[in-house]
């Protein structure tokens, strides 16, 4: 039998609270150029962050005991002989608010073994696109912008110049269509008017996601065949999207607005309409639309159909919203092909363990409540709290609560993928990763074992990026970590188990992430005294 001592209990815990500091911190702490202005008020899935709460009453208590009915989503699961193949339509720019998402999406993303998206946008050479930028987007010299524009169009783009402080010279050796493009992106447009971010879009989401869990990756387009779409337009075509860019410019927001609030409804008509709004003001972007999403769909299905038989399964595939609605949407086309296409509704972000034990759950003045078997300590270290218990001769419990210096709205990255990177530094065993929900808020679900337990703290936070890394080495030396004042107590040299494993759970709400540890043998692990620790969690409301 071996004995878990106390200094490999000590590694794991300060594992734990390394990892906040190598991992959240500095990645908190990255710079975001693009939407730095004022945000909405946080929504139901955020507190407002602040160290204290004067309500004791937990959301199940505050509300209705009537759970809520579930909604629909952007999700679709389609199967066909042994193939599932679940569709769901992204929004490529977003803001920190609109996480997190409902959990029956994150629980099917884990549940697949293979990713599918329009193009790996987090992996994209710029040079490439640079080249092929050049080599469609361009004229051939003495060739200019100017000479292809309707005297309409050429009056507007005149009065956005005026307006923008830029220069024909800016411009001319670009075709409409690219000049479109960096119009939309001018400075005073991107700095004075959007607060939503292409770094929280969905794609660049999934995409970590999947990442973070060493999941298949697919390109369902490359880009080239993306240029292509607006290069191949007639003159004429090209012409109207330059000048209705310009003339919408002020629209964007809003209409970003319109697509966050039908995606969230699962208001699949409104998506439709808003996807061809243009369409029905500007018949003469007919073509622009078939060539951006009729014509697009059938290839997508087609290379969905070939990916799907060439890897693994399930399959979740992951594309702008606008491509799964309508008569020639993705849902439609996989109908239309023998597909069964069930829509996946929303648990509305109700807790998995809704029925709560009732116990004798203690209020902590960290604004949770939570059963323990036996009396924990507390133990507090800057930003960190802690409780441990503990039963000996068989496990260990641990309850961290850690709070983000900043809030989640001005993180560079969607806030449940804290989450995802936080629970990666423990390794955690194939197939034990569990995405869900409580009260509203995501939680993330690992089990870990084997060298995971007793590595050195720090191990894994090393391969992330350059700046977290020296950002970690600082607060590793500044806290004085690893192994100074972070062990469990020598009470714990008195667990004994086989196996040892580690159960891990976290949430986050607001600024604060909730870890839940059970640590121990499998008999441990599977206990009921386990079960309760974990299903006891409640979270106080503000």
């Amino acid at each position: 039998m071996a004995v878990i001592s106390f200094s490999k209990f000590g590694l794991i815990l300060s594992a734990v609270l390394l990892s906040l500091q190598l991992i959240v911190l500095p990645a908190l702490a990255a710079d975001d150029p693009i939407g730095t202005g004022d945000e909405p008020a946080a929504s139901a899935g955020e507190t407002d962050g602040k160290g204290s709460s004067t309500n004791n009453t937990t959301s199940s208590e505050a509300g209705d005991e009537t759970a809520p009915a579930a909604k629909p989503t952007f999700l679709w699961k389609a199967t066909k002989g042994g193939d599932t193949i679940y569709l769901l339509g992204t929004i490529h720019g977003a803001m920190s608010q609109f996480y997190p998402l409902p959990s029956a999406i994150d629980q099917a993303l884990d549940e697949s073994k293979h990713l599918m998206v329009e193009i790996a946008i987090d992996k994209v050479d710029p040079s490439r696109v640079s080249k092929t930028v050049h080599e469609l987007g361009q004229y051939t010299p003495p060739d200019h912008l100017s000479k292809h524009l309707t005297p309409e169009t050429k009056k507007i783009f005149e009065q956005f110049l005026d307006w923008s402080g830029g220069t024909w010279e800016m411009y001319e050796k670009y075709k409409p269509f690219y000049a479109a493009s960096m119009a939309s992106q001018s400075k005073r447009w991107v700095t004075e008017s959007t607060k939503f971010r292409s770094s929280l879009g969905l794609d660049l989401y999934f995409l970590a996601r999947a990442r973070e869990a060493g999941k298949a990756i697919s390109d369902l387009e490359t880009v080239e065949q993306q240029l292509h779409i607006d290069a191949d337009l007639s003159e004429a075509a090209q012409d109207r999207l330059l000048r209705t860019s310009i003339l919408h410019m002020s629209e964007v927001e809003s209409q970003l607005k319109g697509y966050l609030d039908a995606w969230k409804a699962g208001d699949t008509e409104k998506m439709e309409a808003l996807a061809k709004a243009r369409t029905k003001d500007y018949p003469e972007l007919r073509e622009y639309e078939k060539a951006l999403l009729d014509d697009r769909n059938i290839g997508m299905m087609n290379k969905i159909k070939l990916l799907a038989k060439t890897k693994p399964g399930p399959h979740f595939v992951a594309v702008g919203a606008a491509h799964l609605v309508g008569p020639a949407g993705l849902v439609s086309l996989f109908e239309n092909d023998g597909y069964k296409v069930e829509r996946v509704t929303s648990d509305a972000m109700n807790s998995t363990n809704s029925a709560v034990p009732k116990l004798d759950n203690k209020i902590y003045q960290e604004r949770f409540k939570i059963w323990f078997p036996v009396e924990p300590r507390r133990l507090s270290e800057k930003d960190t709290v802690r409780y441990e218990a503990y039963e000996p001769p068989n496990g260990a419990y641990l309850v961290c609560v850690f709070t983000s210096p900043t809030e989640p709205r001005d993180w560079p990255v969607p806030p449940p993928l804290m989450l995802d990177k936080l629970v990666t530094i423990f390794k955690p065993d194939p197939g034990t990763r569990k995405s869900f929900a409580l009260q509203g808020y995501p939680g993330r679900e690992i089990e870990c074992s084997g060298p995971a337990l007793t590595q050195k703290p720090g191990g894994t936070a090393k391969t992330s990026s350059e700046r977290g890394s020296q950002a970690g080495a600082a607060s590793e030396k500044k806290s004085g970590m690893p192994g100074q004042g972070f062990g469990l107590g020598a009470a714990f040299s008195k667990v004994q188990a086989k196996d040892v494993k580690a159960k891990i759970r976290v949430y986050l709400a607001g600024r604060r992430f909730y870890l839940l540890c059970a640590v121990g043998g499998k008999p441990f692990l599977a206990s009921d005294n386990v079960s309760k620790f974990f299903d006891s969690l409640e979270l106080l409301s503000n």
